[in-house]
Parts: C-alpha cells; sequence; structure tokens
C-alpha cells in the first residue's frame, strides 16, 4: 500500500474464542481482511490467546499479515486475590511486537487463568510490568481505564442509567478532576509500555457515552502526547450478523432473547467495518488511522512451527534431564505411596507416564 495513502488495518477484533461474546471465526476474519483489501489483521479474544495458532497459519495462508494479542482483563488489585471486592477488572488491548513479546502475551494470558481466574481470567498491573517487553498497549473500550476515568465509573459493567453522562466541558471541574485522573493513568501505562507504544483508542459505534468522552480522551491523547488510534470493537463480520452475536450474549448472561432487562450491545455496529467506513468515522483523526498501518508495520512476529519449543531447567550438577526428572517422579511415588516396593499396576503406570 503506498505510504501517501492511509490504509486502515483492524485492530480490536474478537473472534469466537471471545466465548460466548464473539460470533466471527478465524477464517471469516482473515477473508473480510481480504474483501476489504486489508494487508493485515488482529484478532484480540478476550482474556485469551486460543486463536493465536490457528489465526497465524490461516492469515499466512492468505496472504495476510497476522498481529496476534489479546484484550486483557486488568484488575486493580492482585489478580491471585479471588474476592468480591477484587472482582471488577478494566480492559486493555495488548499486541505482540515481536517473538519477545509474544512470549510474554504467552504469559500474562497463561498466569490470568492459572493465578487470576475469578469470573473471568485476569491480570494485574504489577504482572503487565514484569512482561510488557515487546509489547504495544492499546486503551480499550468504554470498558478501559481511561475511558472509564472519564466517565467517573470504577466498575467495569455499569447500567447506562447509573452513568450520569455529563456534557463535555472543560472548565466545569468534575471534567477537570476526571482528566486528571484520565492523564495520570495514561502516563502510568507510558512508563510501564513506553510512550511509543501506548495509544489512546477511540471509537465510534453511535453509543452515547463514546461520543461523550471522545473530545476528552482526543484532549488527555494530545495533553500526554500519546497517539490515537482509531479501532472498530468487531464481534461479528457482517452488519447483519448482529442477532447472532445477541444471541450468543443471551447465553452468555443466562438469560431470553426478549428479556429487555438483559445485557446487550448498545448497537448494530460492531461489525467488521471497510476502511471507507472507518474514514467516514474518524477522518477528522486522519493519524488515527494511519497509525493503524504503523502499528501493523511494527508487528512482525513470527512463530517457529513444526519445533518442540520445551522450557530449559537447571539441572544438578551431574544430572541429565532425563535422570532429573526420574528422581523427581522417584520422590513422587514416595510421597504419595511410601517406601518401595510399589504395587506393579503403580509401577506400570509411572513407566508408561514417564516414558510418554
Amino acid at each position: 500500500m503506498e505510504n501517501n495513502k492511509i490504509g486502515f488495518v483492524h485492530l480490536h477484533v474478537h473472534s469466537q474464542y471471545s466465548l460466548l461474546d464473539g460470533a466471527s471465526t478465524v477464517k471469516g476474519i482473515v477473508d473480510a481482511a481480504r474483501k476489504n483489501n486489508m494487508s493485515a489483521v488482529a484478532i484480540t479474544d478476550h482474556g485469551n490467546m486460543f486463536a493465536a495458532i490457528e489465526f497465524y497459519q490461516a492469515a499466512l495462508k492468505r496472504g495476510v499479515k497476522p498481529i496476534l494479542g489479546f484484550e486483557a482483563y486488568v484488575c486493580s488489585g492482585d489478580h491471585k486475590n479471588h474476592t468480591v471486592s477484587n472482582k471488577e477488572s478494566f480492559h486493555l488491548v495488548l499486541l505482540a511486537r515481536n517473538w519477545e513479546g509474544y512470549k510474554n502475551l504467552v504469559k500474562l494470558a497463561s498466569a490470568a487463568y492459572t493465578d487470576g481466574f475469578y469470573y473471568k481470567p485476569k491480570i494485574d498491573h504489577a504482572l503487565l510490568e514484569q512482561h510488557s517487553e515487546g509489547v504495544i498497549a492499546l486503551s480499550a473500550c468504554l470498558a478501559g481505564e481511561i475511558p472509564r476515568a472519564l466517565l467517573g465509573i470504577d466498575t467495569e459493567k455499569v447500567k447506562k442509567s447509573e452513568r450520569k453522562l455529563i456534557p463535555y466541558d472543560r472548565e466545569n471541574p468534575i471534567w477537570q478532576e476526571r482528566l486528571e485522573e484520565a492523564k495520570k493513568r495514561i502516563r502510568y501505562y507510558q512508563g510501564v509500555f513506553g510512550k511509543e507504544n501506548f495509544f489512546v483508542e477511540i471509537q465510534n459505534h453511535g453509543i452515547e457515552a463514546q461520543l461523550n468522552i471522545l473530545p476528552a480522551l482526543i484532549d488527555v491523547a494530545k495533553e500526554c502526547d500519546a497517539p490515537l488510534v482509531a479501532t472498530n470493537d468487531s464481534h461479528y463480520v457482517n452488519k447483519e450478523d448482529w442477532s447472532a452475536q445477541d444471541a450468543l450474549l443471551a447465553m452468555a448472561t443466562n438469560t431470553k432473547i426478549d428479556d429487555e432487562n438483559r445485557f446487550r450491545f448498545e448497537s448494530r455496529e460492531f461489525y467488521f467495518k471497510s476502511e471507507q467506513e472507518m474514514r467516514e468515522l474518524f477522518g477528522q483523526w486522519p493519524e488515527s488511522l494511519t497509525n493503524t498501518r504503523l502499528i501493523a508495520e511494527r508487528c512482525n512476529v513470527q512463530i517457529p512451527m513444526g519445533k518442540s519449543i520445551l522450557p530449559k531447567f537447571d539441572l544438578p550438577e551431574g544430572e541429565s534431564s532425563e535422570s532429573y526428572m526420574r528422581s523427581i517422579c522417584e520422590k513422587g511415588l514416595k510421597r504419595r505411596y511410601g517406601e518401595p516396593p510399589y504395587p506393579q499396576e503403580v509401577m506400570t503406570r509411572y513407566e508408561f507416564e514417564f516414558n510418554t
């Protein structure tokens, strides 16, 4: 694509691996990118990277550059603190720039499930600080920390009636307080990822809350020297697919489709939009569109396929990996079954597992 042409790239996309939330298949996303003449596309599923390898292979096969990442749930406290007070979390889009970044995202996603799962797979700020190398972060949707600060909301989900939207006015003391809080959070993430690796995400799905904070997002980004990036939070490929995704949400919340009080998306704009549609929405901020291409150019992960990638362990002197593994297993046998000799069925299972 010519450098003097904008060239939009979708960087906030959910597949069917955003369980009971995304209605797009991996193949459908790749095909949509091809259909719209987009040379790259990202998949950023909620809390996981389950689609990564399938997406990587499918995209390369179709001549589309895969951008690997996920939309993390970031809690305010310790991600291992499984209490009601630490139930809520904020969204943050994380993209891998290189192999080191990909490995860091794998560590984050794994820790979210193994240590941080409490209603959702969560990570915390301390983990982000440990595994930020090689990662680009986007401030996410209305559930992100910066948008929530501008809405004056500290929880992930708040009823529309409780949002108390106040028209944007920089001179209003309430807005001044919110702007300062948003800038504080932007500067925190700039410190974690580097100023060049943290982008303030702007979206427009026709939702009142989004439109309310959009000028505030533009202002705080400018004052923090944070680049803008335009995204469309894609949960289905075609506009008419909204009903299928809406049915998924009903299943996820164990409610009926015709229940007027159930959780549902506030518009039907969460589809894989064309570049022209994105230009019409964000043409006032052309750098937010250009930055999608620039981010895509910086994300260059190459996964070594067909190779077994095993962890390396520091071995005691005089031990091989096999002998050390066997000694650990024998300690486990003694812990479970006492002193040898062991029953034949135990030894048969032990040898089978060890050889496997």
